[in-house]
């Protein structure tokens, strides 16, 4: 715990909480107290002596600003399944004969909270033999090739060279774009092609 009155500067007037009669002696005798962990919050803390209130004893005030700590959430893993499978009525109608055949396997006299497990567990069971996981989705196109790869790894080979020829290797090396856009992907590709279209019809001629 720690004192928030005394660990900022005010002025005389805005620290004493109680004055003996005849306003002779001023003294500090209310206090707030925080955790040691929530000092940080605490941007000031005074007396206001102008308070109105029915007491002999000034009001002690301090701001806060408080910052809570996100909660962290314990993320569920579950599993994907192609549920589009079920708009084909073959699907259907095997995703409900292996229900049935998981249905009659409980027992009726069963607890209600057992009847629920046993119903997700075959839910579960006749998903993972009729619909099939969905697999990571691939990226429609590689960024990365291994021509680039090849020019990574030379690089970094020259890096470490300290002769004169590997410093300027890597200067060369390093001012390269090894990953372009699509976009310029295309242009640079129609760019060659038409090259070749025109180098072609020329020695046609």
């Amino acid at each position: 715990m720690i004192i928030t009155n005394t660990r900022s500067q005010n002025p005389k007037r805005r620290i004493y909480t109680w004055k003996m009669p005849g306003d002779i002696a001023r003294y500090q005798i209310d206090y707030i107290l925080v955790k040691n962990r929530f000092k940080n919050q605490v941007k000031f803390c005074k007396t206001y002596p102008s308070a109105d209130c029915d007491s002999d004893h000034n009001i002690v005030i301090a701001k806060c600003e408080l910052r809570y700590k996100k909660p962290q959430r314990t993320k569920v893993k579950q599993d994907n399944y192609t549920v589009r499978l079920l708009k084909s009525a073959e699907v259907v109608e095997e995703y409900g004969r292996y229900m049935d055949i998981e249905y009659q396997k409980q027992n009726v006299d069963d607890p209600l909270n057992k009847k629920w497990e046993n119903i997700k567990s075959a839910i579960k069971k006749v998903a993972d033999s009729v619909l099939i996981k969905k697999e990571k989705r691939e990226p429609r196109r590689a960024w990365i090739y291994k021509e680039i790869v090849k020019l990574i790894d030379e690089r970094r080979k020259y890096k470490n060279n300290n002769t004169r020829e590997g410093h300027q290797k890597y200067r060369q090396l390093r001012g390269m774009r090894l990953i372009e856009k699509p976009e310029k992907q295309k242009k640079n590709g129609w760019s060659s092609s038409v090259a070749k279209l025109t180098k072609c019809s020329k020695l046609t001629k």
